[in-house]
């Protein structure tokens, strides 16, 4: 019996962990357009890094700071048989995630869609890391709620649709005062040289 005991620990050590499922039946998703995708859509549960803020102007680090599954989930609508929403979260423990850890529903398309990348990204007050049982895998399951709001993108619980916007190089507010300034620059150029040209112009005597 002694030799089995350090298997039995790894048992159930292995078995310590809480599984989150993200599932929806209802919701379908539009495009910043306002056409109801037909393509299907990346989905992924889990949390950002404490100390990541997304923004789209930081999109393409969002991928390295969001825990979660390596392979996401799926988002199809209905000319593909849904809409459905399947998407999984697995933790070992709290040491990844800390209990009480707000997570996030992103929905993206994939990396190997044509055109320009499309995001929504939700939450709701009831999508919270729990604490793991210490030799059980417990399994919860996530929906959409009158509680789910969107962080990027647009959710409307009641009328069940969602919709995704575009991910596109937004400049910073220095940016906007540099732009202002340069047009304001090239303005003041132009209307110096037509003054000169109206001077030239002018009546002369003889």
């Amino acid at each position: 019996m002694a030799r089995f005991l350090p298997l039995l620990l790894l048992l159930m050590v292995r078995l310590s962990a809480t599984e989150y499922v993200f599932q929806n039946f209802d919701k379908v998703i539009r495009d910043r357009l306002g056409v109801v995708w037909g393509t299907q859509l990346d989905v992924r549960i889990g949390a950002f890094n404490p100390a990541f803020t997304a923004t789209l102007q930081n999109y393409s680090s969002w991928a390295p700071n969001f825990v979660t599954e390596p392979t996401p989930g799926y988002y199809v609508g209905p000319s593909l048989g849904g809409p459905e929403f399947s998407a999984t979260l697995l933790l070992a423990d709290n040491a990844t995630l800390a209990a009480g850890t707000q997570l996030r529903v992103w929905i993206s398309t994939s990396s190997n869609y044509a055109g320009a990348a499309q995001v929504a990204l939700l939450t709701d007050t009831n999508w919270l890391v729990a604490t793991n049982s210490p030799t059980d895998v417990n399994t919860r399951y996530y929906d959409f709620s009158v509680s789910t709001t969107a962080i990027f993108g647009t959710m409307d619980f009641n009328a069940n649709l969602i919709a995704t916007q575009a991910v596109g190089a937004i400049p910073e507010p220095s940016y906007f005062g540099l732009g202002l300034g340069g047009a304001c620059l090239a303005l003041a150029m132009v209307r110096r040289r037509r003054l000169a040209r109206v001077v030239d112009a002018g009546p002369r005597g003889g």
